[in-house]
C-alpha cells in the first residue's frame, strides 16, 4: 500500500513544483513597452525613458550591436495612472538613463534589454541616424486607456503648442535633418506639416520611419503612414503611401522645378485611432534609390552597380564586395549624400551572370548567380540557358521577390550527351514588374536531375543548408552542379 502511495504521489509532486516554477518565471518577467525617444544621432548623447511594468532598479542595458552604451540610471515616479494595453501589457514603472552613440555607431534599428537588479526585460528597439533631431511642436491630442474591454478616451494634460496641421501653420525645418513626430490621438486624422526651402534643381528626399519603428507586434493599421510634397500653392508633387525598400514606410523625392517654399504633408493612409504613434522623417538632399542591380556579387570582387529609383536618374557605383559570403548593407553615393538607410545585397561565392536585355543568358559555368530584371510591365519571363552533362543534379537557391515571383525549370533538348535545361522565373497571373527587380523572401529550394528525358523536381520548404537563405536579405539565384547528391 505504500508503494502505490508513493508512485501515486511522485507525479503530483512533481506537477506542483513545475506550477510553482511556472508562476516564479512569469512573476519575475520584465517587459519594457515604451521607450523614448525613438532615435538618436550618431556622436551625440541621449536622454532615454523606458516604461513598462516590473522594470524598477534598472543596472544595465545589453545591446545586440556595437555602438551604443547606456549610462546614468535612474528610476523615477512610476505613473500615477497605468496604461493597460490590448496584449495585457501594462505601462507604470519608468527608468531614466543616457545613451551615449557612437560616431561610428552602425545605422538602423538596435535591439536592446534591460537588465534590473533580478532579470533581462523583454526586447526593445532604439533606432540610430545620421541626421541631428528636429522634434515636432505640436502637442496635444488625447490619451486612450483601455479597463475592463472598455477605451477610454481622455483629453491630454498638454495643450496644443505651435500646431502644424495646415500650410500656414507648417512648421519650417531645415535640410539634412530628422524630424521625431508623432501622430496624435484625436477624434479625427492627424495632419503634420514641415515647410523647408529649395534652390531650383535642389533634390529633396524624405523617408519615413513608422512600421520598422514599432515594437508593438500586435499594432494594427495606425502605423501605416504616407508622405506628400507640395509646392508653394499646395499641388500635389509627389504622393507615395508605401515604397519598394521599405514595403508601408513611403519614401518620397523630387527635383525641385523651381526656387521657393515646399511643403511635406504626413498622415496616417487610413485613419486607425491608436497610442504612441511615432515616425522619424528624414528630410534632406540626399540620394535615394530604392534598388540596386545587380544584387550583389562575388565575394571579394568589384562589382559596378545601377542605382535605380532615383528622381536624378539612374547612377552607376563601383563597390568592393567583402571577401565572406552573406549578406551586405551598401550606402550608395559620396559622402555627405548618402541616404539614412542602405540596399541589401547579397554576397555570394560564384560569378555574376547577368541577363541579357534580348534573347537568352547562356551560363557557362556552374555553379553560378544570376542576376535579371523584369522591367516592362506585363513581362512575365527572363531566361538562362546552361549546358551541363547529363546525369549531374542541378541545384537551385532561389531568394526573389514578395510579387508573386515564382522559378521554374524547363527542359529543351539533348545533344551529344549534354542537356539545354532554360530557367524562367514566372509572373503570378495578374500581377506585373513595372521594373522591380528580385529580391528577398522566397526561400525555395529545388533539385532537378536530367538523367533521363523529363526533368524530376523536388521541392522542400526550406533551405537551411545555405548561408544564402536568410529570406530578409536581397539576394539573385544561386545555381551548383552536384552529381546525384539527393540520389534521385
Amino acid at each position: 500500500m505504500q508503494r502505490i502511495l508513493s508512485s501515486t504521489l511522485l507525479p503530483a509532486l512533481l506537477l506542483c513544483l513545475s506550477c510553482l516554477e511556472g508562476r516564479g518565471f512569469a512573476a519575475q518577467q520584465r517587459d519594457v513597452e515604451l521607450l523614448r525617444p525613438r532615435s538618436g544621432q550618431r556622436g551625440t548623447t541621449v536622454e532615454v525613458i523606458l516604461e513598462g511594468r516590473d522594470i524598477r532598479n534598472p543596472k544595465e542595458i545589453l545591446f545586440y550591436r556595437p555602438g551604443i552604451k547606456a549610462v546614468d540610471f535612474e528610476d523615477m515616479p512610476p505613473r500615477i495612472r497605468y496604461v493597460s494595453l490590448h496584449h495585457g501589457g501594462i505601462v507604470r514603472d519608468r527608468v531614466k538613463c543616457r545613451f551615449v552613440i557612437a560616431a561610428d555607431c552602425p545605422l538602423g534599428e538596435h535591439a536592446l534589454r534591460l537588465r534590473t537588479a533580478e532579470t533581462l526585460s523583454t526586447v526593445s528597439t532604439f533606432w540610430v541616424g545620421p541626421f541631428p533631431i528636429v522634434p515636432e511642436l505640436e502637442r496635444g491630442g488625447f490619451e486612450v486607456t483601455y479597463r475592463g474591454g472598455e477605451t477610454v478616451v481622455t483629453a491630454n494634460d498638454k495643450v496644443a503648442v505651435q500646431p502644424n496641421n495646415s500650410l500656414e501653420t507648417a512648421q519650417e525645418i531645415p535640410l539634412n535633418c530628422t524630424v521625431a513626430g508623432e501622430i496624435k490621438v484625436t477624434r479625427e486624422l492627424d495632419h503634420d506639416y514641415f515647410r523647408v526651402e529649395l534652390e531650383q534643381g535642389q533634390r529633396l528626399s524624405v523617408e519615413i520611419d513608422s512600421v520598422r519603428l514599432c515594437d508593438k507586434a500586435y499594432a494594427e493599421s495606425e502605423y501605416d503612414l504616407m508622405v506628400r510634397i507640395l509646392d508653394e500653392d499646395g499641388n500635389v508633387l509627389v504622393e507615395q503611401d508605401d515604397s519598394d525598400l521599405h514595403v508601408q514606410d513611403p519614401i518620397a523625392s523630387l527635383i525641385a522645378p523651381r526656387a521657393g517654399k515646399y511643403f511635406i504633408h504626413i498622415r496616417q493612409q487610413l485613419f486607425k485611432a491608436g497610442r504612441w504613434i511615432y515616425y522619424r522623417a528624414h528630410v534632406g538632399e540626399f540620394q535615394r534609390p530604392l534598388i540596386a542591380y545587380p544584387l550583389g556579387g562575388q565575394a571579394g570582387a568589384a562589382a559596378e552597380l545601377r542605382l535605380l529609383g532615383d528622381p536624378g536618374g539612374v547612377t552607376r557605383q563601383v563597390v568592393t564586395l567583402p571577401k565572406e559570403p552573406g549578406g551586405f548593407t551598401l550606402f550608395p553615393g559620396r559622402k555627405g549624400e548618402q541616404p539614412p538607410s542602405g540596399l541589401p545585397l547579397r554576397v555570394s561565392p560564384y560569378p555574376n551572370v547577368l541577363e541579357k536585355s534580348e534573347g537568352e543568358t547562356p551560363v557557362l559555368r556552374l555553379p553560378s548567380a544570376l542576376n535579371g530584371i523584369i522591367a516592362r510591365p506585363g513581362a512575365r519571363r527572363m531566361s538562362f540557358d546552361s549546358l551541363f552533362e547529363r546525369g549531374n543534379a542541378i541545384e537551385s537557391v532561389c531568394l526573389l521577390g514578395g510579387w508573386g515571383v515564382r522559378w521554374t525549370a524547363r527542359s529543351g533538348f539533348a545533344t551529344r550527351g549534354r542537356r539545354k535545361t532554360r530557367w524562367r522565373p514566372m509572373m503570378r497571373p495578374g500581377l506585373t514588374a513595372e521594373s522591380r527587380l528580385f529580391r528577398e523572401a522566397c526561400n525555395a529550394r529545388s533539385c532537378w536531375t536530367p538523367a533521363s528525358s523529363s526533368l524530376r523536381n523536388k521541392t522542400v520548404n526550406t533551405c537551411s543548408e545555405s548561408p544564402t537563405c536568410e529570406a530578409w536579405e536581397a539576394s539573385d539565384l544561386f545555381t551548383g552542379s552536384k552529381s546525384n547528391r539527393h540520389g534521385t
